[in-house]
């Protein structure tokens, strides 16, 4: 079909004056305010977060520029574009610090530059062709006028966020130079949880521990002037957020971090915080074993709280003082060392393996209620190694529940303690109880010792039995009449 050139100018002008770039930005900045709100709101939600960022709100404005704005120039479409873009970066550094979220930059701006180009109709498409052959001579906005507004508006858009995050980021070491305890934490990090439920943060304006910011460093100064509440602060830095650095325990010492950063809290809550109070205490029941002196600055702590009328006082209070102490398992182990006679088999074993290797294991079952659907797991404290225990237990084992093993190690201890007739006693002992080793030894001993028949008798019972040794030895006596091992 062909068109009058006139018609094909009709056209062209139409497109030109049609096109309105800055209502697709106005589009662009009004749509990203309910995307801001959605955001902060639901910041936990990153998979949906992103999925609004990159593409639900690009893919809006495209659609509005397409059917209101009938953008059709590369230039006219790229404000808006880059307006999205701008956006979509800046949303994901103050609300979504995560790789992911840069990673898909590109998304967003190829969805609004490709989806906000309008379809032409056949005429116009004939008209732009006709123009790049013969520009047609009528005056009608150049792109420079066209985009004039668009870019000043995108302009004044950068400049804007760049002061936000400006003072976004000066916000947290103003809030530490006022004093803003309550805030400082909420500014200066971002939380997983709330304050005092101790979670771990994911980004931080502390720096790290070798080299903390300026943010860091003022809290720290004020934490040493005495400010019980900047002393709870720098707590919180030491041992949620500069712990999990990969280098600072293995540099410092688990120990010696843990002596600086428990001083802090100490201090704070010795000096009043209730944020160091709650702190301690959940320090406290989160410990496998507390000291006595842990666990009675914890009740003292829970009834200060209490005495504030704090939610959730009166049950931390209950579990301050229920809560199991390293002297509770102690004095528990040394009741059972005391009358070993009264336990049972497993008990004396668990005893007989902690005076040998001087590790104690226990079930905090034992001490504390513990729910049903909780997995039960050993542990163990340090207990001295005592070889005359280890005798005292052995001989209990022997004695009340008839172990043949045990008889035979306590003859065994005997010996090595040079007690050679008590320790004959348990040999002969752990033989009549079927210990197949035992026999052997105690058939050689009695052969040797001129009781030849008797001898001969336990060394076949334990030849009989498997003992490689009392066989060779039995077959030994069967050719010689005589045994080399008594030489």
């Amino acid at each position: 079909m062909r068109y009058e050139r006139v018609e094909l100018l009709n056209a062209f002008k139409g497109l030109t004056f049609n096109e309105k770039p800055a209502q697709a930005l106005i589009a662009a900045s009004v749509g990203l305010i309910p995307l801001t709100l959605w955001i902060a709101f639901f910041d936990q939600y990153f998979i949906i977060n992103l999925f609004l960022a990159a593409l639900i709100y690009p893919a809006c404005v495209a659609l509005y520029s397409r059917f209101v704005s009938r953008l059709h120039t590369a230039g006219a479409r790229l404000p808006v574009t880059l307006l999205v873009g701008s956006a979509y970066v800046i949303l994901g550094i103050v609300f979504q610090p995560q790789i992911l979220w840069f990673l898909l930059i590109p998304l967003p701006l190829g969805i609004v530059f490709i989806a906000s180009d309008i379809k032409l109709s056949r005429i116009e498409l004939y008209a732009v062709d006709e123009n790049i052959i013969r520009p047609f001579t009528i005056e009608f906005p150049s792109h420079k006028k066209l985009l004039l507004v668009p870019i000043a508006f995108t302009a004044v858009f950068a400049i804007l966020c760049n002061l936000i995050l400006l003072k976004v980021d000066q916000g947290c070491l103003t809030d530490i130079e006022n004093n803003d305890y309550e805030v400082v934490l909420f500014n200066c990090a971002s939380l997983d949880g709330a304050v005092d439920e101790y979670d771990a943060t994911k980004e931080h304006k502390f720096g790290n521990y070798f080299t903390p910011t300026a943010e860091a460093e003022l809290i720290k100064s004020k934490a040493e002037e005495g400010d019980k509440e900047f002393q709870y602060i720098w707590w919180f830095i030491l041992d949620k957020i500069y712990r999990n650095e990969f280098s600072v325990i293995k540099r410092i010492g688990e120990e010696r971090y843990n002596r600086k950063a428990d001083s802090w809290l100490n201090s704070a809550a010795s000096s009043g915080s209730v944020l160091a109070k709650k702190a301690y205490i959940i320090q406290h029941l989160q410990r496998r074993l507390s000291t006595v002196e842990q666990k009675r600055l914890a009740s003292k702590y829970a009834q200060e709280l209490e005495s504030l009328g704090l939610d959730d006082a009166t049950r931390l209070l209950e579990k301050s003082a229920s809560k199991t102490t390293q002297e509770d398992v102690l004095t528990s182990y040394r009741q059972k060392l005391s009358s070993p006679e009264t336990l049972s088999y497993d008990d004396l074993e668990k005893l007989k393996y902690a005076l040998q290797e001087g590790e104690y294991f226990y079930d905090i079952a034992d001490f504390e209620d513990v729910e049903d659907n909780v997995r039960r797991e050993m542990h163990s404290i340090d207990v001295s190694i005592d070889t005359q225990k280890v005798l005292d237990i052995l001989h209990v084992m022997s004695d009340k529940f008839n172990d043949a093993d045990a008889s035979f190690e306590m003859y065994n201890l005997l010996v090595e303690t040079s007690e050679e007739i008590r320790a004959l006693t348990y040999l002969e002992k752990a033989a009549e109880q079927g210990h197949v080793r035992a026999s052997g030894i105690l058939g050689e001993k009695l052969f040797c010792a001129d009781q030849k028949i008797e001898g001969l008798s336990w060394l076949t019972k334990s030849a009989k039995s498997g003992d490689r040794k009392a066989k060779r030895q039995r077959e030994e006596i069967a050719e010689s009449k005589k045994l080399s091992d008594c030489l």
